[in-house]
């Protein structure tokens, strides 16, 4: 069996359960092993997983899977189905947290996973925090502002920025009775909740906005309505008072080829969807739902009806994505008073990253001159539509270079006392930095690494350790910047195994002692490592005394922040 098929499946299948992966699985150098008279062939092969034990456990199914394909056995897909169905519900919802992860792995950048949907980007004091598109940095009282639309709608308008007039709705007597009173075209949507949910918009008449209050009701009995705004509907990013993108939000909508019909259109398109390169597991079909049917019969058209050859239909009131619209940028078109006024907008909330939906005829052209209206704020917005480099964008400016403390790896045979860490530990402090050293030789040096990450004040890091258990556990780290061996030994086979990782996970130097109290284990290591890094990547000092010194002043010549 190919073992880098198996290594393609075992990561698509977790990119697809919409988990937190990036692509960096790789096959360790083949061993032959002689076993009676055959020669076996041993393959190590290292796959990327934010959920450990889970992979362990999806990694049977998918071996077992390969080999029926490759011997032409029938194909039982079912177990792969129900690990992937309990992989989706470790995932974080929404799209943002899995292309933020995956943007900061391909730019170096360590994450990890914590309580609350929320993932650290970093270590230490370099680390910070995101839940989908809220930081650390973002104000507690913007986040409540932006989440009612009722509270946002009236302090943009305390501020004389342009919002549609709007009503509170406790009933269809009283939705009735406001369309009457800001007069129709209205928009009928919840007043707490995000991606479109239950967004009723252009209501003509009372018996458009009788049957789009029966949908609404269904996703809150909180609602609002508003004047219906004419213009198009674009989504402008502000991240730390800048405006990084912005885009032309095209509700779901089919165009006729003069011979299919409406309903074949819809599938067409759907199919074209999920070929293209950006579909994932969060990509929207369209719908011939009540709301599309509501939308043809007002043009006299049913979902057999076929359309001319170029002609547009739109089967959504809103244009979110999560409804099935598309995104197309226009980051470049912005006129700067537009690009002002979402500056205002998002600095009144004390937003620091803000997706402002701004309806105006032509975002080209200015607001003053052509009107335009906020519909809504969003602290936490989805992003990545029309904008894949939106992410590294936002990554390289909350994050110090790649986020990283410096991190030395010691090897030792397992002393006790941890005295080579330890005074490694103080010569880093005499530097003024927090740091942390990690010597548990059980299975929870793992949890411990992360824990001493996890510290906002943490300057640097120490693990020490003897390798032993790499095999079964992995490393510590995915990265180190300095190797320290001293009295260990390469010599038994799990030892060996971790010989061979270090040159993919250390990035830095390897810091060997001449004097090493057993002679035949540094004779052996010295080849090793020269072998393994390079020579020009291989430093002795003349005893261990002299280690620590000499790790402090290699640790202080590091970039900050990896």
């Amino acid at each position: 069996m190919p073992a880098l098929q198996l290594t393609e499946l075992l990561m698509r299948l977790q990119v697809t359960a919409g988990l937190m992966v990036h692509s960096g699985a790789y096959l360790e150098s083949v061993r032959p092993t002689a076993t009676g008279w055959a020669m076996q062939r041993e393959l190590r092969l290292y796959i990327p997983g934010p959920v450990v034990q889970m992979l362990k456990q999806l990694a049977t199914p998918v071996v077992d899977y390969l080999n029926a394909a490759l011997h032409g056995k029938t194909l039982t897909e079912e177990p792969l189905r129900r690990m992937l169905g309990v992989l989706k519900r470790l995932a974080y919802p929404g799209s943002n947290p899995r292309r933020f992860a995956c943007q900061a792995l391909a730019m170096g950048i360590p994450v990890i996973q914590l309580p609350g949907q929320v993932l650290q980007f970093g270590w230490g004091r370099h680390s910070r925090l995101f839940r989908s598109s809220i930081s650390d940095g973002t104000n507690a009282v913007a986040t409540a502002w932006a989440k009612d639309k009722r509270n946002s709608n009236a302090l943009l308008r305390m501020a004389r920025l342009p919002v549609p007039k709007q009503v509170s709705v406790t009933s269809l007597e009283t939705a009735l009775q406001g369309a009457e009173q800001i007069g129709y075209p209205v928009v009928l949507k919840p007043a707490c909740l995000d991606q479109g949910l239950g967004v009723e918009a252009d209501l003509r008449d009372e018996s458009e906005l009788r049957s789009a209050y029966s949908r609404s009701l269904k996703h809150s009995s909180d609602l609002i309505l508003e004047k219906h705004m004419p213009g198009e509907d674009y989504r402008v990013y502000v991240v730390g008072g800048e405006m990084i993108a912005a885009a032309h939000r095209v509700p779901a909508h089919v165009v006729g080829d003069g011979a299919s019909s409406i309903g074949m259109l819809v599938e067409a398109a759907n199919a074209e969807r999920l070929q293209t390169p950006r579909a994932s597991s969060g990509t929207v079909a369209m719908a011939l739902d009540a709301e599309a049917v509501e939308l043809l019969a007002r043009q006299g058209l049913s979902p057999t009806s076929r359309l001319p050859r170029g002609q547009k239909l739109r089967l959504r009131r809103s244009a979110n994505t999560s409804r099935g619209g598309t995104s197309v940028d226009v980051t470049g078109q912005v006129h700067r008073d537009n690009v002002e006024l979402c500056l205002r907008a998002a600095a009144l909330l004390r937003l620091d990253i803000a997706g402002l939906d701004l309806l105006i005829p032509d975002i080209a052209r200015s607001w003053r001159e052509v009107g335009a209206a906020f519909c809504e704020v969003n602290a936490q917005p989805q992003m990545g539509g029309a904008h894949p480099w939106i992410f590294e964008r936002i990554l390289r400016r909350y994050v110090v270079g790649c986020g990283r403390v410096p991190s030395i790896l010691v090897l030792s045979d397992g002393d006790p006392q941890c005295r080579l860490g330890l005074a490694i530990l103080k010569a880093l402090e005499q530097t003024g930095l927090v740091t942390a050293l990690v010597a548990d030789p059980s299975d929870s040096v793992l949890d411990s690494c992360r824990a001493a990450l996890m510290n906002p004040g943490l300057g640097a890091i120490v693990v020490e350790t003897d390798g032993s258990r790499w095999d079964r556990l992995g490393l510590p780290l995915d990265r180190f910047d300095l190797l320290v061996a001293h009295d260990w030994n390469p010599g038994s086979a799990a030892r060996q195994a971790a010989l061979a990782l270090l040159p993919v996970h250390v990035s830095g130097l390897a810091l060997l002692c001449k004097d090493s109290s057993d002679p035949g284990g540094m004779r052996t290591l010295q080849p090793e490592l020269a072998s393994a890094f390079g020579p020009r990547r291989v430093l002795t000092v003349s005893s261990a005394a002299a280690l620590p010194a000499a790790v402090r002043n290699i640790v202080s010549e590091l970039p900050s922040g990896g």
